[in-house]
């Protein structure tokens, strides 16, 4: 290792080169030489270089460099580049490059870039894009794309396919196929299919079948099947085959087969076959007259 100083305007500054033609000049705790021509200019606790032509500028805590032709700019605590030609340019804490032609502007604690020709505008904390073409735009704490052309807006949106759109408010929605719509507000809604709509307000709405639709208000409804409709209110409405109906308040309905209806009020009522019907208040009524369980 050879020590030697260079003058400048503030002064002599130290040196060393610790390899064929290899120079460090500035200040700071830990920098790495491992190839030819490498240079570092700047001041940062931690910068690293691995290979022919690249460098660094500015000021930041930690910066990697593995690909040639890498070059970062501005401020930030956190930037990686594993590419050629990846640029970042603004300020943020974590921001990653792992393909060519990407480019980050903005502000936002993490942001991640994994195609070609992702872009970023606007500002908050998490956005991910996995795909050509994807773009984010507005405000919010946690967005993800995963596929081409798809829109979000809102507060905690997904979106896993080709064409989807979410609109509204809500704190939870997930979409996993083409055209399918939320609108309105609700804490949970799940959609796993095709033309699944979900309209009005409630905080557990689940969809996995085409043609589902549910209205009202409720804590907990799910549908496992085609051509299922919920409507008025109640905390726990199951259907699980098509054609069931529910309707009235209660706590607790189960059905589990086609055909079985339940009318009136009561806190507990199961239907495990066909044709059972239940009509008044009880607790608990079962039929083990026909198909008994």
């Amino acid at each position: 290792m050879v020590q030697y100083h260079v003058a400048s305007p503030y002064g002599p500054i130290p040196c060393e080169k610790n390899s064929q033609g290899q120079e460090l000049t500035g200040t700071g705790a830990h920098r790495d030489r491992g190839s030819q021509g490498q240079e570092l200019t700047g001041t940062g606790a931690h910068r690293d270089r691995s290979s022919q032509g690249q460098g660094l500028t500015g000021t930041g805590a930690h910066r990697d460099r593995s690909s040639q032709g890498q070059e970062l700019t501005g401020t930030g605590a956190h930037r990686d580049r594993s590419s050629q030609g990846q640029e970042l340019t603004g300020t943020g804490a974590h921001r990653d490059r792992s393909s060519q032609g990407q480019g980050l502007t903005g502000t936002g604690a993490h942001r991640d870039r994994s195609s070609q020709g992702q872009e970023l505008t606007g500002t908050g904390a998490h956005r991910d894009r996995r795909s050509q073409g994807q773009e984010l735009k507005g405000t919010e704490a946690y967005r993800d794309r995963s596929s081409q052309g798809q829109g979000l807006t809102g507060a905690h949106r997904d979106r896993g396919s080709q064409g989807q759109e979410l609109t509204g408010t809500g704190a939870h929605r997930d979409r996993s196929s083409q055209g399918q719509e939320l609108t309105g507000t609700g804490a949970h809604r799940d959609r796993g299919s095709q033309g699944q709509e979900l309209t009005g307000t409630g905080a557990h709405r689940d969809r996995s079948s085409q043609g589902q639709e549910l209205t009202g208000t409720g804590a907990h409804r799910d549908r496992g099947s085609q051509g299922q409709e919920l409507t008025g209110t109640g905390a726990h409405r199951d259907r699980s085959s098509q054609g069931q109906e529910l309707t009235g308040t209660g706590a607790h309905r189960d059905r589990s087969s086609q055909g079985q209806e339940l009318t009136g009020t009561g806190a507990h009522r199961d239907r495990s076959s066909q044709g059972q019907e239940l009509t008044g208040t009880a607790c608990i009524r079962r039929s083990e007259t026909d198909n008994p369980r």
